[in-house]
């Protein structure tokens, strides 16, 4: 009962959140959805969906790379002398090779993204609220290709690097059964290295997922504002 008396006399009070936008991004939308701009965004959200494609293409890469890194661990703990080892390293040492021409692929398609923007002597005539919105999302752009390109640069480097052949040594030392000091030495760096990489690409891909998720949320957003 106290409690009833309580609540009749203080009453519980909701709060909610506005359901307008903030008057900015209003003015952002409106701008956005002006037919003389819709060029310009049309342009802008094409691009905007080719990097779409490219991150989604990076995952997958990302993921492919993974799975070779696990078939590799799992060849460093075959047997000396099982000749599935060795063909797991030469497999690896394959796709790395096509790992690098795939992300040399992508930076090229990247920077065609970057040279076929060019501003029209329209585009300098708009007013500068329009000037301003394209300018923007035009970074945005520009910000999400360099970070893929440095990306790419990444996963296109050498995992080993090293004077000799990179497995003629583990191979050789597989195939016959000898022990070295120095060999062990070599092919337990290379499992740290392995490891390290490993850690390093769960972590590009989480945030990768989330730039993805991102970059819908953005592209639905332009869908919906272009008429």
């Amino acid at each position: 009962m106290a409690a009833l008396a309580c609540s009749k006399t203080k009453p519980f009070r909701s709060i909610s959140l506005p359901n307008r936008s903030h008057p900015t991004t209003q003015r952002i939308e409106e701008i956005i959805s002006q037919r003389q701009h819709v060029k310009w965004f049309e342009e802008l959200l094409g691009n905007s969906i080719r990097i779409l494609d490219v991150c989604g293409t990076t995952g997958e890469l990302i993921s492919q790379y993974k799975e070779n890194i696990r078939a590799l661990q799992s060849s460093f703990r075959r047997r000396k002398g099982d000749a599935s080892a060795e063909a797991g390293i030469a497999k690896f040492t394959s796709f790395s090779k096509k790992m690098k021409k795939d992300a040399k692929r992508l930076v090229l398609s990247l920077k065609q993204l970057v040279d076929c923007e060019t501003l029209t002597a329209a585009f300098l005539e708009a007013d500068q609220e329009t000037i301003a919105v394209i300018r923007a999302l035009r970074e945005v752009n520009a910000v999400c290709i360099l970070i893929f390109q440095m990306l790419f640069s990444f996963l296109s480097m050498p995992l080993f690097k090293s004077k000799h052949p990179k497995w003629s040594l583990v191979s050789k030392l597989i195939h016959n059964g000898r022990i070295e000091l120095e060999g062990l030495e070599n092919i337990t760096n290379m499992e740290t290295k392995v490891e390290t990489f490993e850690a390093q690409l769960d972590s590009i891909e989480k945030r990768l997922e989330g730039a993805f998720r991102s970059l819908i949320v953005k592209e639905l957003t332009k869908c919906v504002q272009v008429p």
